[in-house]
């Protein structure tokens, strides 16, 4: 299939539309915000960089490949996987296959496949999270299909798929999962097995008698969890395929020892610690977009920085609003530290006085009479504190020429 053939094709499906929710975009909490996940995703230039992006809905071909790749979730569109979930759950198969709905050979197969299911979009909408979702559901084989998207216009998205399929792999390694994820790169493998091709979004049954027969299958506890709207991780922020990564990884079996040395390198989690300059203002619990810090008090005497660190998507807001300076992150958490410890963990802790200035309440610890802002003032009188990281415009003087 040439790329034209492949352009009209995908310009052929009926499609919803995918919003872009600009005052949720970092950029819009956060004029310093350093966040570019979306900046060179669209495979057809929908997406223009700025402080926030836009979408320009004529160009959008709803690849749907924006929806993971926000940390926010700012990007809204009908979403694919919980149809996927329910098919899967409805077929009870152990071995699957999953097609984008703009690939030329669905019909042919990898050996093994019990089922294909092809999915509205690019398969970079899926995510992480889907993956993992699917193996906590008993899937022993997951193929997926990559050997079309060298010649599909949405082929640049590859490297986002096979970079999520990556870092499912890691994250599923403590349980000897990771084997099971499949990529299907080279289509002369396929061949004509006969087995069902089923489009996710319209199975072979009515939509009722899919959640009826759902309702039954032995997957049902995190079919139920991925469905709700509550989530005991972070706030409303977090974006759904982070969700979908922690809800599958619940659903794991336990596991007795992790291996010290595993990290979670470059695959978007992060540690946190607090130093003591802390002056427990708490302004970065209330900046933070994720829900990830949480500063709590108690009855205006102990204060207590909690942080969640699967929430946490390295934003920077809270190191750059912090005006001591006190907040400082690891890059390379260890798998344990994420999914294994408990959470909240504390990060700092401790009892609270009143500045004798303004009375505001502050960390007794740091033994100062005043709070930072006041501190800052008495020392400062006629100046005024810029926020970490803000560069004044540069001015230019001309000089009269007359008086030289």
């Amino acid at each position: 299939m040439d790329l034209l053939t492949a352009a009209e094709r995908i310009a052929s499906f009926d499609r919803s539309p995918v919003e872009l929710k600009t005052d949720e975009c970092l950029h819009a909490l956060d004029k310093f915000a350093n966040c570019e996940a979306c900046f060179a995703l669209c495979p057809v230039q929908a997406i223009q960089p700025g402080k926030p992006p836009s979408l320009d809905n004529d160009i959008c071909q709803t690849c749907l490949g924006c929806l993971p790749a926000c940390p926010v979730g700012a990007y809204k569109a009908v979403d694919v996987v919980p149809p996927l979930l329910n098919c899967v759950a409805r077929a009870n198969v152990r071995s699957i296959e999953l097609i984008c709905e703009a690939h030329p050979n669905a019909a042919n197969s990898p050996p093994g496949s019990e089922l294909a299911l092809q999915t509205r979009g690019c398969l970079s909408n899926l995510g992480t999270g889907t993956y993992l979702v699917l193996l906590a559901m008993g899937m022993e084989r997951i193929s997926i299909r990559l050997d079309a998207c060298n010649q599909c216009p949405w082929g640049s998205l590859r490297t986002v798929i096979e970079n999520q399929i990556s870092a499912a792999k890691q994250l599923s390694t403590p349980w000897g999962y990771s084997e099971k994820l499949i990529s299907i790169l080279d289509g002369d493998m396929l061949e004509e097995t006969g087995r069902p091709l089923w489009k996710a979004e319209n199975p072979p049954v009515s939509r009722r008698d899919l959640f009826r027969l759902s309702s039954y299958i032995a997957q049902p506890e995190i079919l139920q969890s991925l469905s709700s709207e509550q989530s005991e991780i972070g706030n409303q922020r977090l974006s759904q395929d982070r969700r979908r990564i922690i809800a599958a990884l619940v659903h794991f079996p336990e596991i007795e020892v992790v291996d010290e040395s595993l990290t979670l390198d470059e695959m978007g989690f992060y540690g946190l610690s607090i130093s003591e300059d802390c002056t427990a203002c708490g302004v970065c619990g209330r900046a933070c977009p994720t829900g990830a810090l949480e500063f709590k008090t108690r009855n205006n005497a102990q204060f207590q920085l909690l942080f969640t660190s699967q929430a946490c998507i390295s934003c920077d807001i809270c190191i750059q609003i912090c005006p001591q300076d006190a907040v400082t992150f690891s890059s390379e958490p260890s798998f344990k530290y994420v999914f294994i410890n408990e959470f909240p963990i504390s990060l700092i802790e401790g009892d609270l006085t009143r500045c004798q200035k303004c009375h505001a309440l502050m960390n007794a610890k740091s033994g100062s009479k005043f709070c930072s802002i006041c501190e800052f003032r008495r020392k400062n009188p006629f100046g005024s504190a810029l926020p970490p990281g803000y560069k004044p415009p540069s001015t230019s003087v001309q000089q009269d020429e007359t008086n030289t």
